[in-house]
């Protein structure tokens, strides 16, 4: 009640003092400023500040649960947010990746204000670059930057090309160099299919002939 009765005393003599200075403006007087301090209820003056965010809160990791801050595109990404930093069993922390931004998942905390994602892939969207992961919880803002690079789809080469990784939907396969021996060796399995079917082409000409000529001979 008592922090209750300085605030409406406070108003009082505000409203008194600017009801003064409208008449002496109207009065062709020049307005006193006055500053009115309002004591809180720990003695305190002034409004409460906020908590400052605690540093280093929130990390990402890899598939593995290892801090890492480089994912190649449509990889798999935690985000790992340290105890204290929201508050106990905080639900719905959003988590973000900008500067889309794009909505990358929704994370619970624990007893102790924590949280650890399961591993989820990065949305199309985050291209290679530079970006931010942000989580927001109800007090702060956390961020923690990552790169993001290109997806390998193979190199080229003398002798048939590299190797590297082929990204398909959701997927990465391991793309295998080919060697020049194996090169060669698909060049001569090709060969000998395609004498074959000539071949072929070569014999059932023959029987077509000899089957027309056997008819002729007949009649």
């Amino acid at each position: 009640m008592t922090w209750v009765r300085r605030v409406f005393t406070a108003a009082s003599i505000l409203a008194v003092l600017v009801g003064r200075g409208r008449a002496d403006a109207a009065a062709g007087h020049a307005p006193q400023s006055v500053t009115v301090t309002v004591t809180g209820p720990s003695g305190t003056t002034g409004p409460t500040p906020s908590p400052s965010p605690v540093t280093g809160c929130l990390q990402t990791r890899d598939a593995a649960n290892h801090p890492q801050d480089t994912f190649p595109e449509r990889g798999l990404m935690r985000v790992f947010l340290r105890a204290g930093c929201a508050e106990a069993h905080e639900v719905d922390i959003e988590i973000d990746i900008e500067s889309s931004p794009v909505l990358f998942a929704h994370a619970d905390a624990d007893a102790n204000g924590s949280f650890l994602t399961d591993p989820i892939r990065l949305p199309a969207p985050v291209l290679a670059g530079p970006h931010e992961v942000v989580a927001k919880t109800i007090d702060h803002t956390y961020r923690a930057p990552i790169t993001v690079t290109a997806a390998s789809v193979g190199g080229g080469g003398a002798g048939g090309g590299g190797g590297g990784t082929q990204v398909l939907g959701n997927v990465i396969q391991r793309v295998i160099p080919r060697t020049g021996a194996e090169i060669a060796r698909m060049a001569v399995v090709g060969a000998l299919l395609v004498g074959a079917g000539a071949v072929m082409i070569v014999l059932a000409r023959r029987r077509r002939s000899h089957s027309r000529r056997n008819q002729l001979t007949s009649t």
